[in-house]
């Protein structure tokens, strides 16, 4: 009788790639999606939140365990320090980054969500981020996983532009960035004074009586609705050259521009 090879960890024994990635997820001690697997509801919660699809992929890649951190760099053979380049203490892990170190702490206690640090949560970045999904609201769902992607985005900064963090502003901005995705949101005066709400909410919460509210209007054409301006002003940065009528490098962003306004 010939041999027959067989691959004994599929049922028919046939090789496939998809059973040797959980052979090898198992391996790793990663938690592999079973064959049978149906999306959860935190699964669902975030792809199908109205988020930029940057967030979305970063909190995928940390429930992977897949995030460039430091300690995992460094199991894949890379020759870095692992002591976190914010608190200068610890090991930069996933859950060190985004629960434990001092600037995170920092920025989930200047948000509505404080108590996401005040359990002993001693789980994997994974479970911590399915065990706060599971509590939140809609709205603080959406605002935790911007924190936490503005807690990595931070830290890199920190390490490789040497920019110092300031927790309130990073708080602050979040709040005002996200202000773009609420709906029926239509005038500036409504979303302004959302935002300032948002503030002083802030400022309560903390116990500080005396604070000034400032107000900044800021007219702003976007570059993708006023490209020709753009076009010429980049120009004129390496070109001291005038002329009466328009460049010859300029006839597409016209044309382009006339074509997309009578659309």
């Amino acid at each position: 009788m010939q041999d027959t090879l067989i691959w004994h960890y599929s049922p028919k024994g046939v090789f496939s790639v998809k059973s040797a990635y959980h052979v090898a997820c198992t391996l790793r001690n990663v938690d592999a999606p079973s064959r049978s697997h149906n999306p959860s509801d935190n699964w669902n919660f975030i792809w199908r939140a109205n988020l930029p699809h940057k967030i979305r992929v970063f909190i995928w890649r940390v429930c992977r365990g897949i995030l460039p951190t430091l300690s995992n760099l460094i199991r894949r053979r890379c020759n870095v320090e692992t002591i976190c380049p914010c608190c200068s203490m610890h090991e930069e892990s996933d859950s060190h980054i985004l629960l434990h170190c001092d600037l995170a702490r920092q920025i989930w206690s200047l948000s509505n969500i404080l108590w996401v640090i005040i359990a002993d949560w001693s789980d994997s970045a994974h479970e911590w981020i399915r065990k706060v999904l599971a509590k939140v609201t809609e709205e603080e769902g959406k605002l935790f996983l911007t924190l936490c992607w503005a807690i990595w985005s931070a830290c890199n900064k920190m390490l490789w532009e040497t920019n110092q963090p300031n927790p309130l502003s990073i708080v602050l901005g979040c709040l005002a960035w996200l202000m773009r995705f609420v709906p029926h949101i239509y005038d500036p005066e409504t979303a302004e004074a959302m935002a300032t709400q948002e503030a002083i909410d802030l400022a309560r919460r903390h116990g500080w009586d005396h604070i000034v509210v400032e107000v900044f209007y800021v007219s702003e054409v976007r570059r993708t609705d006023n490209y020709v301006a753009h076009s010429l002003a980049r120009s004129a940065t390496v070109s001291q050259e005038g002329s009466v009528d328009p460049p010859m490098f300029l006839f597409p962003v016209l044309l382009s521009n006339i074509t997309s306004d009578d659309c």
